[in-house]
């Protein structure tokens, strides 16, 4: 685990809404917005999303009023996320001038203002766990992946989700890592590639359950990805995160994401065998002086995707 000071999760992921707001790809998300305003739905638009975190990709989508009337599944492997994202809620809603309620039995959260009627549902699963139980069902009219296409087998996911997705449904996949990590100003430039390219090459090596899962090429490899799942690509485009501190200060909790990014270089590479540990410790503290000095710009290329089920 990171450092004791850099380890809560839920707080990156707040810390992360304004980056990634940022980064959002304009032209994908038009698209996306346009294909759902010329589409018929019966009943409320189906969405679910996986990966969901604390629920920061649904706030955002609501707050810029992309979504018309919706029922929405959030599903994340860890409980505490999900926790945070019912907790998050009825903050946000109350905040935007949605009207909060929620059924008896608190399985699902309901907000609604005058033109829009937004149910949401919670579940703490594995998300191949989670449509294996959906059966032969293709639910729905959309299916979201934020940040995390780039940490699970890309193919194996896409087979999964699409399972679950109606025939011409949208995939909207975003943040999907590219492989190109910048931070500036530059420390030792040959230690700073080093460093940044072990720490790419464990994003390709990573197993869980025994499995490879992640790719820090995922973004361009989605092109053939897509293309081979049957996925048919509506847009695409650029989405980086460029974190950078205004007047010597950085926006919002940002000084916090990027503490936390430095944590996990740390946690990651800590022992390498071709990392001499003394100058890769004082790599690391030199990082984190510069980010409370408020002089750390951090680029990193990411891609997103607008696709249909064909």
């Amino acid at each position: 685990m990171p450092p004791s000071n850099y380890i809560n999760f839920q707080r990156f992921l707040a810390a992360k809404k304004s980056v990634d707001d940022s980064s959002i790809n304009r032209h994908v998300l038009h698209h996306l917005a346009k294909e759902l305003a010329n589409r018929s739905y019966p009943g409320q638009l189906q969405v679910v999303e996986v990966g969901a975190g604390i629920g920061t990709m649904l706030e955002r989508l609501t707050g810029w009023q992309i979504l018309p009337d919706v029922c929405y599944q959030a599903i994340d492997l860890d409980p505490a996320n999900i926790k945070e994202a019912r907790r998050l809620l009825p903050v946000w809603s109350s905040a935007m001038g949605l009207e909060m309620t929620e059924t008896p039995d608190g399985g699902e959260l309901f907000a609604k203002d005058g033109s829009r009627h937004i149910a949401v549902s919670f579940a703490a699963m594995d998300i191949y766990d989670w449509i294996a139980g959906q059966g032969e069902n293709k639910t729905f009219d959309l299916l979201i992946a934020h940040a995390f296409m780039d940490l699970v087998d890309a193919s194996r996911a896409l087979t999964a989700m699409r399972s679950v997705v109606k025939k011409d449904g949208l995939l909207y996949l975003t943040a999907n890592f590219d492989g190109i990590t910048i931070l500036e100003p530059p420390l030792d430039p040959a230690l700073d590639r080093h460093i940044l390219s072990l720490y790419h090459d464990s994003m390709d090596k990573r197993l869980v359950n025994g499995r490879l899962s992640g790719d820090s090429k995922t973004g361009r490899h989605l092109f053939s990805r897509l293309s081979e799942q049957g996925i048919g690509l509506l847009a695409a485009g650029s989405s980086d995160w460029v974190v950078f501190p205004a007047a010597g200060r950085y926006p919002g909790d940002e000084a916090y994401f990027l503490q936390y990014i430095i944590s996990l270089i740390e946690t990651t590479l800590k022992g390498h065998a071709s990392l001499e540990a003394g100058s890769f410790r004082r790599w690391i503290s030199e990082r984190r002086s510069q980010i409370e000095q408020g002089k750390v710009v951090l680029i990193v290329h990411q891609l997103d995707f607008l696709g249909f089920v064909s």
